[in-house]
């Protein structure tokens, strides 16, 4: 596959600056410690289901391209911590995570996702301790079974930092006094629902099936952060029962249209 955002991370690191990242000083109790939350949407008259549809696909363009710093909290069967990760995202659908955990005055690679359409590339390190590295590549939906860990990234893509993301093709919108709900497609093409507040149509919770899964993915979103006329999530939840993961997630750091050399690895920058 030929594209300028490359697939192989065997040759080709995706190291951030360390001053830029914010070193995990903070146990999982501190992150939760963080209170303040923000809903930034305003009021919005929507009297019928096409104005609920084009507010959404308005206020989740995709940028050119992303550049963003969170500190995430990750627990599954074989493995648990916090750590900070990068993630850098090229339009159209080419998503690039990196883990870093942090030791003391430097940082460790965990983990290295590459996306690039139904492709994708995962280096993951061992839990040994011994420095070793699990490598896999292949399609997206082989990554869900061998590494299903992994899989939420894997299917939710941009719309994980773009909760509300409508893919071309048909949506349906379901009302009730409460809340709506509108049903369509994620980027990865899972079955999605994504529940709004009437008010503001925020995004408060969604919910992903996979496919060939019974147990859906779980997303709740309790803040946001305005940025050039998106709202990008500043704090969610994941839960993923069908692969015994859990993520919470603290948005630190979010660019939109930087310098595409931001976003490439240091080779392809000539570094």
């Amino acid at each position: 596959m030929k594209s300028s955002f490359s697939l192989s991370v065997r040759r080709r690191r995706a190291w951030p600056d360390r001053r830029r990242l914010i070193p995990i000083i903070l146990a999982l109790a501190g992150c939760r410690a963080e209170t303040v939350q923000h809903w930034p949407f305003p009021a919005v008259e929507a009297p019928d289901d096409r104005a609920v549809l084009s507010t959404l696909r308005e206020r989740t363009r995709p940028p050119q391209n992303l550049y963003a710093e969170l500190t995430m909290s990750f627990q599954s069967a074989e493995r648990e911590g916090v750590f900070d990760a990068v993630v850098r995202y090229v339009r159209p659908g080419r998503l690039r995570m990196t883990g870093f955990r942090g030791l003391l005055l430097s940082t460790r690679e965990v983990f290295d996702l590459v996306l690039d359409g139904e492709r994708c590339e995962l280096s993951l390190e061992d839990q040994d301790g011994g420095g070793g590295e699990r490598r896999f590549s292949g399609s997206v939906s082989e990554l869900g079974q061998v590494h299903p860990g992994f899989r939420a990234f894997s299917v939710l893509r941009e719309g994980l930092f773009l909760p509300g993301t409508l893919p071309d093709g048909e949506a349906r919108v379901e009302r009730s006094p409460r809340e709506l709900k509108v049903e369509s497609r994620g980027p990865g093409g899972a079955g999605v629902t994504w529940r709004l507040d009437p008010l503001t149509l925020g995004i408060r919770s969604a919910e992903v099936l996979p496919a060939g899964s019974r147990a859906p993915i779980a997303l709740r979103f309790t803040s946001y952060r305005e940025v050039g006329g998106r709202y990008f999530p500043e704090r969610f939840e994941l839960s993923d029962a069908g692969a015994g993961v859990r993520i919470e997630g603290v948005l630190r750091e979010i660019e939109l249209d930087v310098p595409v050399k931001d976003l490439q690895p240091e080779e392809e920058n000539g570094t």
